[in-house]
């Protein structure tokens, strides 16, 4: 039974690394919504493949595999008043299955994306979870650079849309890209820190520099003004948090001076609806 639960194991592990890395990058020309409903597809598979793998190690251990967290609670309540609103819904079939061309934002997803965190805290580990943020960061940097290479026209004959204006890449709309993007940036000035050395040859810097700036370049080509308060306030949270909790401002003074000065410079140069006007 050991070999089997080695398998199941690594099941889930390459699961979670193929759903943060393929989810973004989904998309198909043979239906209607060519981006969201894919990607939820997708994101049921890969929930149906990890669940079943961690049910399966529960029978073969014989016994019930959950970690608790400070997030279970919660989930639990959500979920809750998510049933209740599908029980007392006017429209059960939206309630469930969410919008109808997308099959997102109903019950089964939301119950989804709550399986697949208490699978992922109850399976893997630190290092696992490590490389899952690397598969998510190497997906956002394709989708990035194809959001880059929109706004120079590179696919612009195949769009209704004014694309080159107003980037969306694989996710299918601007503000959604934005949004997406402004939960990646924070976490390469994460790694930024964590690899922090003035070195001409610290590769892991360097490589975490550029994902960074091409975040950013595709984050600005979609002249999001909501995308542009969340990076505000995902900004102020992220230094204000790590000098809050760290004391040590003049440790992390450099990286912090650096990234900032990145943001105002590109904020300037590349033109956007926030830009200021001489």
């Amino acid at each position: 039974m050991f070999p089997l639960n080695k398998i199941l194991n690594r099941i889930i592990e390459y699961s979670f690394y193929l759903l943060f890395f393929l989810v973004p990058l989904v998309m198909t020309p043979w239906n209607y919504e060519l981006f969201e409903f894919n990607k939820t597809l997708a994101v049921y598979f890969f929930t149906l493949l990890i669940v079943f793998s961690w049910g399966a190690k529960m029978i073969i251990q014989k016994k019930f595999l959950f970690q608790k967290s400070f997030w279970d609670l919660p989930l639990l309540i959500f979920l809750g008043v998510q049933l209740l609103s599908f029980v007392f819904s006017i429209s059960h079939h939206t309630s469930l299955w969410g919008y109808y061309s997308r099959f997102n934002g109903g019950l089964v997803s939301l119950a989804c994306f709550a399986l697949l965190y208490w699978a992922l805290v109850g399976n893997l580990r630190q290092e696992k979870v490590l490389n899952s943020l690397v598969c998510l960061l190497t997906s956002g940097f394709i989708v990035a650079a194809y959001g880059v290479a929109e706004h120079f026209g590179v696919d612009a004959q195949h769009w209704v849309q004014d694309v080159q204006n107003r980037v969306f890449s694989t996710l299918g709309q601007p503000n959604w890209l934005a949004a997406w993007l402004v939960i990646l940036i924070p976490l390469t000035w994460a790694f930024f820190l964590r690899y922090w050395r003035l070195s001409f040859r610290n590769w892991p810097l360097i490589l975490v520099s550029v994902v960074f700036l091409v975040y950013l370049l595709a984050f600005l080509y979609t002249k999001s003004r909501s995308g542009l308060l969340g990076l505000g306030v995902s900004f102020m949270g992220f230094w204000g948090l790590l000098f809050w909790l760290t004391k040590e401002i003049k440790k992390f003074r450099w990286p912090f001076l650096i990234i900032t000065a990145i943001l105002v410079i590109l904020n300037l140069v590349v033109k956007t609806p926030w830009q200021p006007r001489f």
